[in-house]
């Protein structure tokens, strides 16, 4: 396709001393685009600024419109170009955020040469930000360095327990060293137009443990998971766990949206019950299933209603004996 024609090359990615002096196959339309950077960057060469926008984003076209497999050297020289004045920051921007993607994806087992690469990412940008605050990505770069250092938590768990048995849950968290954990019964009725935060701090979600945890942080900005085993829920019913790092800051921001926002926190919902209901699709739609948690067997004369949006039915109650197997 005429579109496309034209491969990269080291042309692509001059300087715009010696970018300016190319001159590109006009019958190709990524060569008529790189055309009009050449002619932009030439006239523009001793307006510094202006000319770091152009280069900047001549480089994110080419990223964005072939494959490149080593951005990292094509920033780098920007940033080279640049280097005695703020104009360089949006190319260390990129630097860092190279810096940071490769952090986040480290794994203690498989991948641990870049465990500290984070840390870099954020003191690159920070430097930065020290030494041009006024520069056109400080915006960017103050965005990326929140973005490193923020508290986060999150759950991986069954979403059923039988009455008795102990609640597996893997806790994975970044920037944080403690966790507090509040199981509450969920409502049977909700409330129209009223958020979770409305709703435990006027009770309609009634408290039934909390547990305060400690976990690790090696302020690396890594994240990490912990694995726990809780206690039996005894009796059956609908519940929510909710998880956030201090029982001070859960309690304030229970007062305030701008306040639940921010807070890290996660949660889920927990039903325990002696029975479980699976489904499947047929030609007719969709056939549901219930059964003894435990033994599986298929229990007589179960009824199932179909609910949307919390309590809102959009199917009647319904039985009908059905052997399972």
């Amino acid at each position: 396709d005429w579109k496309y024609v034209g491969e990269p090359n080291e042309s692509w990615y001059y300087t715009p001393d010696k970018f300016s002096k190319v001159s590109f196959n006009k019958e190709s339309l990524r060569h008529k685009i790189l055309n009009v950077y050449t002619n932009l960057e030439g006239f523009h060469l001793e307006d510094t600024q202006l000319l770091s926008s152009i280069y900047y984003q001549r480089l994110k076209y080419i990223f964005n419109e072939v494959t490149v497999e080593e951005t990292e050297p094509k920033w780098q020289s920007a940033f080279n170009y640049f280097i005695d004045n703020s104009s360089r920051s949006k190319f260390l921007y990129e630097l860092a955020l190279l810096k940071y993607q490769s952090g986040k994806s480290y794994d203690f087992k498989s991948n641990t040469s870049v465990k500290g690469d984070l840390i870099v990412a954020k003191k690159m940008l920070k430097d930065e930000l020290n030494r041009f605050p006024d520069s056109d990505f400080t915006e960017q770069i103050s965005d990326l360095i929140q973005l490193i250092e923020q508290p986060r938590v999150d759950f991986n768990a069954q979403s059923t327990a039988y009455p008795g048995d102990k609640i597996p849950l893997k806790l994975e968290h970044q920037n944080i060293d403690s966790l507090v954990l509040y199981f509450f019964k969920s409502p049977k009725e909700y409330p129209k137009n009223k958020g979770l935060r409305k709703l435990i701090k006027e009770g309609h979600y009634t408290p039934t443990r909390e547990l305060h945890l400690a976990v690790k942080d090696l302020n690396d900005h890594q994240e990490r998971s912990t694995e726990y085993l809780f206690d039996a829920i005894e009796k059956a019913g609908d519940y929510l766990i909710f998880a956030t790092n201090t029982e001070d800051d859960f309690n304030k921001a229970l007062k305030s949206d701008s306040l639940w926002r921010v807070l890290p926190k996660a949660h889920y919902s927990l039903v325990v019950s002696e029975i479980m209901v699976t489904n499947e699709k047929n030609d007719d739609g969709m056939q549901f299933y219930v059964t003894d948690y435990k033994t599986g067997e298929p229990i007589e004369g179960a009824k199932v209603s179909v609910y949307f949006n919390r309590n809102f039915q959009i199917l009647p109650e319904r039985s009908e004996e059905r052997r399972v197997g």
